[in-house]
């Protein structure tokens, strides 16, 4: 989104929600304007009070518009300060006690997730430990694997078919002295 798009009457908005608003609420105004006299400071209290009581304005663009009739009525004492019904601007901050909720949310879901980052961080770093471990535990065990047991056997084979053949050896020895005799 531009930076163009949340600029009205002057005024940088947050949120397009809000600069959508502001764009009406400039249009009222402009039209506001062009049917009311200014000069007639009656017509412009009439207004004033109506704009209030209504409650029509709630971005800075109609507050503003709201305190330059303010200004223009308190003008030359056409009317007192305490005779004037105050501008609410309580309105215009419900969207930022929105934000400013939907932040906080952010920042506890935010911190849920570090503490899950974390946890997979620990469970990643102890995996890759046992698994070097392993690694380790494989690589200088003698006794593990197929080549070293298939080594051992034959090597218990080969000691089998040495000790046959010495006795076979013994054994025919013993035949022939005993077919001399």
């Amino acid at each position: 989104m531009a930076k163009e798009e949340l600029i009205v009457d002057g005024f940088l908005f947050v949120h397009k929600k809000e600069a959508q608003m502001a764009l009406r609420e400039l249009s009222n105004i402009k039209t506001i304007k062009t049917k009311t006299d200014f000069n007639d400071k009656n017509a412009l209290l009439e207004l004033y009070n109506k704009l209030i009581e209504k409650e029509l304005f709630k971005t800075v663009v109609g507050i503003n518009f709201l305190s330059d009739i303010r200004k223009e009525l308190l003008k030359d004492n056409y009317c007192r300060e305490n005779e004037l019904p105050a501008i609410s601007i309580d309105s215009i901050f419900l969207d930022d006690q929105q934000s400013k909720g939907d932040v906080e949310d952010i920042k506890l879901k935010l911190s849920q997730l570090e503490k899950v980052n974390k946890r997979l961080l620990i469970a990643v770093i102890s995996m890759s430990i046992l698994i070097l471990g392993i690694v380790v535990f494989l690589g200088t065990n003698q006794n593990v694997g197929y080549i070293n047991t298939e080594n051992k056997i034959l090597s218990k084979y080969s000691g089998w078919q040495q000790e046959l053949e010495e006795r076979e050896a013994a054994i025919e020895q013993k035949e022939a002295e005993l077919s001399k005799e």
